[in-house]
C-alpha cells in the first residue's frame, strides 16, 4: 500500500523522487514532453526555487510576489498594466514601437542619447492632419507652443530648414530681448528683421487711432484716440508730440 504524502515534509517528498549527491537538487525527466525540471528547496526562506528548461505553460498563471526574467522574451498577448512600470536600461532602442519589422518604426526611446524619435504624424489632443498637429479648445491667452531657455544669456528661437537646398530661416528672441527673423541657422547672423520694445509698426491696427501706417522707432507715440487718422508715418520719433513748457513740437 502506498504511503500517504501528508506524512512527509516537502524535503522528504523530494528526496523520495530523486536526490543527488548534494542532497538538495531534484531532477525530473518527463517522457512525454522531454522537459527538464530543476528544483532547489530554499529552507531558509521556506520556498521552492524552480528553473524550467524547455516546455510550455498553458492555462492561467498567478504569481504573488516578484518575477525576474533573464534573457530575451517574445510575448504575444493583450495586457493591461495596473501600477507603475519602469524601463531601466541604457540602449539606443530602450523602448521601441513598430509595425512590419524595422521598416515600420513608430516610436523609439533612446536612453543612450537621451532622445525620443517619432515618425510620420504626431497629434496632441487630436488625430493629426500634418506631421505635428496641436489642438486646443479654449479662449485664454496662454500660448499653444512654448519654447523656454533658462540661461541668462540664452536665445529662444526655432529654425526652419530645407535639407535638400541647405537653406535656413530662424525666428525668435535674441539674447538682448529683441525679436529677430534671420536668414541663417540662428538668429545671431543675417538678420532680416529686428524688433525691440521701442519699435512701432502699425498697419491701421496698432496706434490707438484709425487708418494710420506707421514704421519707426517710437514713432507716432500716441497713447489715446485723438482723431489723428489717415497718416503715413515713417522714421525715428516721427510724429511724436513733446511738451516743452507751453510749446508743442511735432517731429516728422
Amino acid at each position: 500500500m502506498a504511503d500517504n504524502l501528508r506524512k512527509f515534509t516537502t524535503q522528504e517528498v523530494l528526496n523520495k523522487v530523486y536526490t543527488d549527491s548534494s542532497g538538495i537538487t531534484i531532477g525530473l525527466n518527463s517522457q512525454s514532453s522531454k522537459e527538464t525540471l530543476n528544483a532547489v528547496l530554499d529552507s531558509s526562506n521556506n520556498r521552492l526555487q524552480v528553473a524550467m528548461a524547455g516546455g510550455t505553460i498553458s492555462g492561467d498563471v498567478t504569481i504573488g510576489g516578484d518575477l525576474t526574467v533573464t534573457g530575451s522574451t517574445a510575448i504575444t498577448t493583450n495586457e493591461v498594466i495596473q501600477g507603475t512600470s519602469i524601463i531601466d536600461v541604457t540602449n539606443t532602442e530602450a523602448f521601441l514601437v513598430r509595425k512590419n519589422s524595422d521598416a515600420g518604426d513608430i516610436l523609439i526611446v533612446d536612453t543612450t542619447n537621451n532622445q525620443i524619435e517619432m515618425y510620420n504624424q504626431v497629434g496632441i489632443n487630436t488625430t493629426p492632419l500634418k506631421p505635428l498637429h496641436i489642438k486646443v479648445n479654449n479662449n485664454d491667452t496662454d500660448p499653444h507652443f512654448f519654447i523656454e531657455n533658462a540661461h541668462n544669456s540664452g536665445r529662444s528661437h526655432m529654425r526652419f530648414y530645407n535639407s535638400n537646398r541647405s537653406t535656413s530661416w530662424a525666428i525668435g528672441q535674441d539674447s538682448n530681448d529683441t525679436f529677430v527673423i534671420a536668414n541663417s541657422a540662428s538668429i545671431s547672423a543675417n538678420e532680416s528683421l529686428v524688433l525691440d520694445s521701442n519699435s512701432r509698426i502699425s498697419l491701421s491696427n496698432n496706434d490707438n487711432n484709425s487708418n494710420n501706417t506707421v514704421f519707426g522707432k517710437s514713432a507716432f507715440n500716441d497713447s489715446s484716440n485723438d482723431a489723428s487718422d489717415k497718416n503715413v508715418v515713417m522714421g525715428n520719433l516721427a510724429m511724436v508730440t513733446v511738451l516743452m513748457g507751453e510749446q508743442i513740437e511735432m517731429f516728422l
